[in-house]
């Protein structure tokens, strides 16, 4: 009886041993981006697969963010004017999300590149505001090798595989300047 009692316990260990070892499979199930219409881009996901020993995962967004701003007036107008400037730059935003039964969910919001100065001021009565921002891929991600076709999310803490989301979004913001 004893004998027989340590084999099934050693089966045991070794079964759960492999299921932990084995089990673990992260993976997104979704990623989705959109812009708000404050021009900051959300990416909502869902990942599965993280086993039930993680507790926590560190999602990461990457992009390219492009924000084209405008002197407006205090009407909310765009007066047809030159005086425009294009910004690009990389941005990135992580967040640490709370695991259950294997799998966690959220959103990450990244927000675009401020507005560049003109090479001329915006005449006195008008700011400079954003109104046209595009999100996609960067050329390269530090870590990870090569172009993408979309906007990349991470799974830092189990560094699950990089994945696409749509190719690019982008979105105007009233008002709507040539």
């Amino acid at each position: 009886m004893r004998k027989h009692l340590r084999t099934l316990l050693a089966a045991v260990s070794i079964s759960a041993i492999a299921g932990v070892a084995y089990g673990d499979s992260p993976k997104f199930h979704f990623a989705d981006a959109s812009v708000l219409d404050n021009l900051d881009l959300q990416v909502v996901f869902k990942e599965t697969g993280l086993g039930t020993t993680v507790t926590s995962a560190n999602i990461a967004v990457f992009t390219n963010a492009t924000v084209t701003c405008h002197c407006v007036n205090s009407g909310g107008q765009c007066p047809n004017a030159a005086n425009k400037s294009t910004n690009t730059a990389e941005v990135s935003k992580s967040g640490i999300f709370p695991v259950s039964n294997g799998q966690t969910s959220g959103a990450i919001t990244v927000q675009p590149p401020v507005c560049a100065p003109t090479k001329t001021a915006c005449p006195k009565g008008q700011t400079l505001q954003p109104t046209q921002v595009s999100y996609a891929a960067p050329s390269s991600v530090p870590g990870l090798t090569g172009p993408f076709a979309g906007i990349i999310i991470e799974d830092v803490t189990e560094s699950d595989s990089a994945v696409t989301t749509p190719p690019s979004v982008s979105g105007p913001l009233t008002p709507v300047c040539p």
